[in-house]
């Protein structure tokens, strides 16, 4: 029986969720026709060293981050968990995955060092609410790099869909955390309770990279993985952010014409009443 959650809350996927198939996630492409990303895995990192955080969606989603980067790119970035943890003020339970990746998606990502593990739970949990210095360094991310993601699985288990889309990125997953049998971890007919990373898929078994137990983990290929989610990342185009600051600049400057010219136009039509007035 369980007798643990590690920080999965299960999300409640509206119509403003962007989900496979759905037409709206551009650049989706196979770029790792393998679907294997053992080699490109970060370092490890514990999110329950010293003390429980309840943060495995911000250890899972920077580990899946930084395995896609060091696979297209070659780096090894280390990204702060404590940051996306103190954006989306996360307590426990948990936090919902889809909060975790729209602040990715809209306010970035920082450094580890910027904001490294504290020795207390405390501490962990500052600055609350993130500082603007700090989300503007992780605002300057998101000018080098464009970033989405959409649910591949949203509810149901489906095998395939989870192969077909290891070729395009490594996957965040929810999981059963954790019954061994036999050497394989299965879900025992219970909920998902946990968020990792999915990396690869062969006859045996689902891998899977965690956050506990400086561990890799193989699942049962029947472990009910009811969520899943896959990314869209890529260094944006010099030009497109020039062409972006050019829209901005337009769109900036024909809002402040427009208003400009309706002031005109309304104190025109004023001076005009006015002289009517008088003529009358």
């Amino acid at each position: 029986m369980l007798n643990k959650n590690y920080g999965f809350v299960k999300p409640v996927i509206t119509e403003t969720h962007y989900v496979e198939g759905d037409g709206r996630l551009l650049g989706a492409t196979i770029i790792n026709p393998s679907g294997d990303w053992e080699k490109s895995l970060p370092k490890y990192e514990a999110q329950a060293d010293k003390y429980e955080t309840y943060g495995c969606t911000t250890f899972g989603s920077t580990n899946q981050l930084e395995t896609h980067i060091k696979y297209i790119y070659g780096t090894e970035p280390n990204y702060s968990e404590r940051y996306l943890y103190n954006l989306v003020n996360l307590n426990p339970p948990g936090a919902d995955p889809q909060n975790v990746y729209e602040a990715i998606r809209k306010v970035g990502v920082i450094p580890q060092e910027r904001l490294p593990m504290p020795d207390t739970l405390e501490e962990f949990k500052t600055p609350r609410p993130m500082t603007e210095e700090l989300k503007n360094e992780g605002k300057g991310w998101i000018v080098n790099f464009f970033f989405d993601h959409d649910w591949v699985l949203s509810g149901t288990f489906n095998l395939e869909k989870l192969k077909t889309n290891l070729k395009k990125c490594p996957i965040g997953v929810s999981v059963t955390a954790w019954t061994e049998k036999d050497g394989l971890y299965v879900d025992d007919g219970e909920e998902n309770n946990h968020w990792c990373v999915l990396y690869k898929i062969d006859d045996k078994g689902m891998y899977v990279f965690d956050s506990y137990d400086h561990s890799k983990k193989t699942l049962s290929l029947t472990h009910n993985v009811q969520y899943a989610k896959r990314i869209v990342l890529y260094k944006r185009n010099p030009q497109e952010q020039l062409d972006n600051i050019k829209k901005n600049f337009i769109i900036i400057l024909w809002t402040y014409v427009s208003t400009l010219v309706k002031k005109l136009y309304r104190v025109g039509g004023e001076i005009i009443s006015g002289v009517f007035s008088l003529r009358n």
